[in-house]
């Protein structure tokens, strides 16, 4: 018996192995579309075999592979503010029976590239004002922009989206900007002056940290307020004049002038007060200071000189005040003396919103006959806001607004004493309308609107809602709050009214649109107040990274 051995050769078909099955590849953001990055390059041991690559992320990623040649490219333009990391699987089959494939991991880190610019929130125009400094100041004044200077980059890591800011052009040295906060002070104490600069215009450069760093410009246009720093200073320190031989009655001996080195209205216009004059003799124009002789200044006695003084007061919050002394010399004449007194000027002072029907000041008769009757002369009736009683308490009968009406009045009083013949007399009365803290303030926004994401720094400046009064003349100081859902994001300096995020924005897990109320509330007169919405769009991520 014979054994016959039959050897059949059954191929068997090998599965292809990449040549490096783990690539490690960094990438910079800007690199051009169509980039070869990597050759995946795979074998097999069977011969003949055609190997074809494919990429299993092809439809969500930037890349694509050649499915012939395993050249992996870059299919779109990358952007890292994106997307930092990606995680692709390379896939090679051969065409045996059955197919066989192998695997390769190519992980790839997208470098950040300083392409974005800085980008000033709310436009790259800023505008407010500022107060001249007065020289009790003991700290530097800051400007009430309609928003603070706050500036974002969107550059991905903080090598590249650090901001600078930087001022530039005449007057800015007068000007510190924080980088951090966008508030803007003067630079030192008491170095703004209305009375040599009344605005300025000046550059803010935004810097970034990148390599080379890119500049964006903004422009700030800041207006001087004056401020009632300059009292009125009279010509001379003492006036001297000597009477006319014939002066008549209402005749000018002479004029103490003062100036007032302020810039504006009401802070240089100036009201001129005869105090210390008890003769009657002489009245005194509270408009011009120029010095006339009464009626009165023909009636017994009459002295060689007499001496007074002359106030000038200025119209501004707080008033400046000024006193000079004034002596007349009489001629050696012999007047036609009379017994008449003429009636002394008055100066009222109140302040503005008092209740109507208060009392402002009383007059006094002039004479011992009783009062028959007292009344504001009627040409003027119905253009002040007062009147007289018959006992000569003057009240007010309207509502007094500094800001709407007059910062002064002047009127007249006229008297009619019960006695034979009848004495008529006439009093110029002055009420000087002082300014209180009547007006609310306002925000210069109805609305703000700001994003935030769990990437933000803490201490990140969102919005910079600050409040003002541009209607009273008397510098005003709010205090602020912000309330609304989710509080825990936020913070607001009660102080200033700028918005920060706090360190729980990295809990953020939702995103959403939510509104808070931001209140500012007068310090010295609680019950004024403004409100403002501040609509912030919470993102949940700005950067996507995959888990490897």
């Amino acid at each position: 018996m014979s054994v016959t051995t039959v050897n059949i050769n059954v191929p068997v078909n090998h599965r292809p192995w990449m040549t490096i099955s783990k690539h490690d590849i960094t990438l910079p953001e800007d690199i051009e579309v169509g980039h070869q990055i990597v050759n995946i390059k795979a074998k097999d041991k069977d011969k003949n075999q055609i190997l074809t690559y494919h990429l299993k992320e092809q439809l969500t990623v930037p890349f694509q592979i050649n499915p012939e040649t395993g050249w992996l490219v870059v299919k779109a333009p990358l952007d890292r503010e994106m997307r930092e990391f990606y995680t692709l699987h390379v896939i090679v089959k051969d065409n045996g029976e059955p197919i066989l494939t192998g695997n390769a991991v190519v992980k790839i880190r997208i470098e950040d590239i300083n392409d974005h610019f800085p980008r000033f929130h709310g436009g790259n125009v800023f505008q407010g004002f500022v107060h001249e400094n007065e020289k009790n100041d003991r700290s530097p004044q800051r400007v009430n922009l309609e928003r603070n200077i706050t500036v974002t980059d969107d550059d991905a890591t903080p090598a590249n989206r650090r901001v600078k800011l930087y001022l530039h052009g005449l007057g800015s040295q007068l000007f510190k900007l924080n980088s951090k906060t966008g508030q803007l002070t003067t630079s030192k104490i008491a170095n703004i002056d209305r009375e040599i600069h009344d605005f300025f215009h000046f550059k803010v450069m935004a810097v970034d940290s990148g390599i080379p760093s890119k500049t964006s410009t903004g422009t700030i246009l800041i207006s001087v307020v004056d401020v009632n720093d300059n009292h009125p200073k009279f010509l001379s320190t003492s006036f001297e004049f000597d009477v006319a031989e014939d002066i008549k009655p209402g005749g000018v001996i002479g004029r103490a002038l003062a100036v007032d080195k302020d810039a504006t209205q009401p802070n240089n216009l100036l009201l001129y007060l005869l105090e210390n004059e008890m003769s009657g003799k002489f009245r005194l124009d509270i408009n011009t200071g120029t010095i006339h002789v009464s009626e009165g200044f023909f009636s017994q006695p009459l002295k060689p000189v007499y001496k007074f003084n002359v106030t000038a007061r200025d119209l501004g919050f707080p008033a400046g005040l000024t006193t000079t002394e004034v002596t007349l010399k009489m001629p050696n004449t012999e007047f036609t003396l009379q017994d008449i007194k003429k009636p002394k000027q008055r100066v009222m002072v109140l302040p503005e919103e008092i209740p109507i029907g208060s009392i402002i000041g009383r007059l006094e008769p002039e004479l011992e006959h009783p009062v028959q009757d007292i009344r504001v002369d009627p040409a003027q009736k119905q253009t002040v806001p007062f009147d007289v009683k018959p006992n000569g308490a003057i009240i007010t009968t309207d509502r007094i607004d500094r800001e709407t009406g007059k910062p002064y009045y002047n009127f007249k009083i006229l008297t009619l004493y019960n006695c034979t013949p009848p004495i008529n007399t006439v009093r110029d009365v002055t009420a000087i309308v002082n300014d209180v803290n009547d007006n609310a303030p306002v925000f210069p926004l109805e609305q703000y609107t700001s994003t935030i994401s769990k990437d933000f720094p803490k201490d990140t400046v969102i919005a910079t809602p600050i409040a003002f009064d541009e209607v009273d003349e008397r510098p005003s100081s709010y205090s602020y709050s912000i309330t609304g859902p989710q509080p825990e994001y936020l913070t607001i300096n009660k102080t200033t009214g700028i918005v920060r995020t706090t360190g729980l924005v990295k809990n953020i897990t939702t995103p959403q649109i939510v509104s808070y109320t931001v209140t500012a509330r007068d310090n010295q007169n609680p019950t004024l107040h403004a409100r403002t919405k501040l609509n912030l769009h919470i993102m949940s991520h700005n950067i996507t990274k995959d888990n490897c």
